[in-house]
């Protein structure tokens, strides 16, 4: 009886923690908070392309160009908090494969928004994915002066919202010391 009982909760318990199985937080294969040097480590040719404006928030932005995508990296206070996989004049199909293989990834998303602005287009899709970590899926549609499409791109976006809050925040302070009453 003692050996059922066993078993039986065996069972239970390796089930459970087969469901109990979380998404991974962060991006590219980077947890949240993984720090510059140890990202250098594993891509030493990413190209650094922070800017004057990043400076002042105490960001720094790489990028890594893939065979199929451009990937972009953000740091705040030497911590990732934000990824971008950024998809250049995406076939249709690959669109659909893209937002076909993220709801099986994480499930529905939340809401979509369309706007457009200075001749582009836009149509997002984003999901919280937990308290700290959301994903956007954003499609940019481009057009020339005629409203004739000159192409688009696809970026999924993946953020860690409390390091986030964090950057903007330390970003408002020093902006306050600036301001003259």
């Amino acid at each position: 009886m003692k050996n059922k009982l066993f078993l039986i909760t065996l069972f239970f318990l390796s089930v459970s923690l087969l469901f109990a199985q979380t998404t991974f937080e962060g991006f590219d294969g980077f947890p949240w908070n993984t720090n510059v040097s140890e990202f250098l480590k594993k891509y030493p040719s990413a190209k650094e392309t922070t800017g004057t404006n990043q400076i002042e928030r105490n960001e720094r932005t790489f990028q890594r160009n893939t065979d199929s995508v451009i990937r972009v990296y953000r740091f705040f206070d030497n911590k990732l908090y934000w990824g971008r996989t950024v998809y250049e004049d995406p076939a249709l199909e690959t669109e659909k494969a893209i937002v076909e293989k993220l709801i099986e990834i994480y499930g529905k998303f939340d809401d979509s928004n369309e706007w457009t602005e200075n001749n582009e287009e836009y149509f997002a899709l984003w999901h919280d994915i937990s308290s700290t970590f959301s994903i956007e899926v954003t499609e940019i549609k481009y057009f020339n002066t005629y409203g004739r499409s000159t192409g688009k791109d696809v970026f999924i976006t993946y953020e860690n919202t409390k390091i986030r809050k964090e950057a903007d925040d330390y970003f408002k302070e020093n902006k306050k010391k600036n301001i003259e009453l």
